[in-house]
Order: C-alpha cells, then sequence, then structure tokens
C-alpha cells in the first residue's frame, strides 16, 4: 500500500489572521452585470455578464468596481441583478449551470458576457430571474439584494401615456399578496396565474379576440404575446402556452416580463375600462 501524500499545514502569524481565515467563505452572490453605456458595435447595450462577486466578505459594489476599471472595460459596469445564497446552495455551482444553459441557447459573446438581445426583456435577465424564482419555490431561502437598495417602503407603479390605471406596490419580483381588477380579487399560485386571469377578464369582455391574432408587442417582433395555436411567427412553441376559449397567451415570462405583458394588454385592448390593483 502506497503512503499517503500529506497536505501541507497552513500556519498563521496571529490569532486575527486565523480567525480571518476560518471566517473567509468562498462566494454566495450571483450577479448581472451591465455596461452602462452602449458601445458602438450594440447600441441597444444587451450585453450581460454572469458571475459572481469572489471570495471573502466581496460584495457585489466591490466586483462591480473591480470589473469597471478592467482593460476590457470600455465603460463603468453596474449590476442589474445581485442575488445572494444560503450556505447550502453553492453560488459557483449556480453560475456554472446558468453559464451551460445561457450556451444552449448561443448567447455567449465572450468568457462571461453574454447577449440578451433586443426584445423588451433582455433574455439573459429572464433566465437568471426565472431560475432563481424556481429555487426560491423549492425553498431555497435566497436573497434579492438589488430589490433591496432604495426599495424599502417605495411604491411601484407601471404607467403609460394612455393609461395611468395600474399602480403596484412593493416589488415586483415578490409574489404579491392581493391582486385586484375594478375591485374583484382574482386567484393565482404564480406569477403566470396572474397574467392568465387578466388575459380569461378581457377575452370574456369581448376585448381580445381571434381576429386580432397574432398579437406581438411590438410590429415585426416574431415573439407572440397571444395566438390561436401555441406558436410565434417562426413556428417556435410557446413556452408557458395558457389556453382559453380557443386563444393562447403565452406565460414564459420573468416576473417582471409578467407585469410588462399585463400592463400591454390592458393598454392596448382595456380602453381604460380596467383597474388593476397589485399589492405585496
Amino acid at each position: 500500500m502506497g503512503l499517503r501524500k500529506l497536505e501541507k499545514t497552513k500556519t498563521f502569524k496571529s490569532k486575527a489572521s486565523f480567525l480571518k481565515f476560518i471566517n473567509m467563505k468562498t462566494s454566495n452572490i450571483l450577479y448581472v452585470a451591465a455596461y452602462k453605456k452602449p458601445c458602438e458595435d450594440f447600441p441597444d447595450n444587451p450585453a450581460r455578464k454572469v458571475g459572481i462577486t469572489g471570495g471573502g466578505n466581496s460584495t457585489t459594489k466591490d466586483r462591480m468596481n473591480t470589473l469597471s476599471n478592467g482593460t476590457e472595460a470600455y465603460s463603468p459596469v453596474e449590476a442589474i441583478q445581485s442575488w445572494q445564497f444560503p450556505d447550502e446552495l453553492s453560488a459557483k455551482t449556480e453560475e456554472d449551470y446558468l453559464h451551460n444553459l445561457l450556451d444552449a441557447f448561443d448567447l455567449r459573446t465572450n468568457r462571461e458576457w453574454f447577449n440578451g438581445g433586443n426584445d423588451e426583456i433582455n433574455k439573459v435577465e429572464e433566465v437568471v430571474e426565472m431560475h432563481m424564482l424556481n429555487l426560491i419555490a423549492k425553498g431555497f431561502k435566497i436573497r434579492a439584494l438589488h430589490e433591496e437598495i432604495d426599495e424599502k417602503d417605495t411604491k411601484h407603479e407601471i404607467v403609460s401615456d394612455d393609461n395611468e390605471k395600474i399602480k403596484i406596490k412593493g416589488k415586483r419580483r415578490s409574489l404579491p399578496k392581493s391582486v385586484t381588477v375594478n375591485g374583484e380579487k382574482i386567484q393565482y399560485k404564480k406569477f403566470g396565474d396572474i397574467l392568465t386571469e387578466v388575459f380569461k377578464i378581457l377575452v370574456d369582455k369581448n376585448k381580445i379576440t381571434k381576429e386580432m391574432c397574432p398579437i406581438s408587442k411590438r410590429e415585426g417582433n416574431k415573439n407572440y404575446v397571444i395566438n390561436t395555436k401555441p406558436e410565434h411567427s417562426d413556428e417556435a412553441p410557446f413556452r408557458g402556452p395558457s389556453e382559453y376559449k380557443g386563444l393562447y397567451v403565452e406565460c414564459w415570462h420573468s416576473a417582471q416580463g409578467m407585469y410588462d405583458t399585463i400592463n400591454f394588454i390592458i393598454n392596448k385592448f382595456g380602453n381604460n375600462e380596467f383597474i388593476l390593483n397589485i399589492e405585496e
């Protein structure tokens, strides 16, 4: 039997350095970052970096400063999302999983940077947020640090030029406590249920009909929001279809994407007849 190789013993010069060592731990914060200013090649600024903050007590702000001063940065970098994991989850493992998932969509541009596209919702942000929400739904205590910055006791509103009746109180990425349409409560267990119920109300009121389909958020967008069959213009299937009276609404969105889609269909088809209140 061969001899087992002994590991090198680490020594400490003081009790303080030892305590600092045992308190150090690998990163438990995963972030999505973006350049603050677009470049000539990508004027819509779709690039997003998915990474972790590093070991020890490194914060998201520390990491953004490092990236902003790096040789590859053409403008300062800011965090769009920042997720803190509990001890039982590894940020590195989740980072690797998300990189592989984004590679499957062929979005990687350089190292940890990915092209999120030019749709209303950045694809990289959406993929990361939906993965986090799935982990939260499984019971993991993940903190959305980007939600806690300057957002305590604040009120958010979704408004537009032709409809100022949609108001959201609280954090947009938390499942709300109460949702009402014209004062009537709707039942839901997830974000997709809220979109589906609003969609049903508009269909029942004959505000959305088969003759209007297919419906997309803007002209020329290949991704449909509502259609008579659960597929987009390129025949790609809806990823989260919800069917009602022969019409399908696409419910594969992040929490923010759900709110944006609800805002869109009420503004476009509601004729200012519906007041939607979402409150946490």
